[in-house]
């Protein structure tokens, strides 16, 4: 994790994601807050992957015009487009987390 450059230019750490985190951490970050953990895996196909963040995306498109995304769904937004970016390249992996409250 610490090598790793993002895709676009960014001086704004959106979603923190200047601090990299492990699946261990977010794991354990979530129990911390009372969740549950039912499921943790990589999900398998770098198609399948980029394809959901782009679903996403258009879900977004289609329910906010451009430049009027709340500022919280827009550093989403952008964070899908870096992360588009970084998996179609095989530089970074995403991970499946189901958690529930306990």
């Amino acid at each position: 994790m610490p090598s790793y450059v993002s895709s676009i230019e960014d001086a704004v750490d959106r979603c923190a994601c200047g601090y990299r985190k492990s699946p261990d951490q977010v794991t354990d970050l979530l129990e911390e807050c009372g969740f549950l953990i039912d499921e943790v895996r990589v999900l398998p196909d770098a198609k399948d992957t980029v394809r959901w963040f782009r679903q996403v995306q258009a879900n977004m498109d289609a329910h906010w015009a451009a430049g009027e995304r709340p500022q919280a769904l827009d550093e989403y937004y952008i964070t899908f487009s870096n992360m588009i970016a970084a998996v179609e390249r095989g530089a970074v992996s995403a991970y499946s987390i189901i958690a529930r409250r306990g």
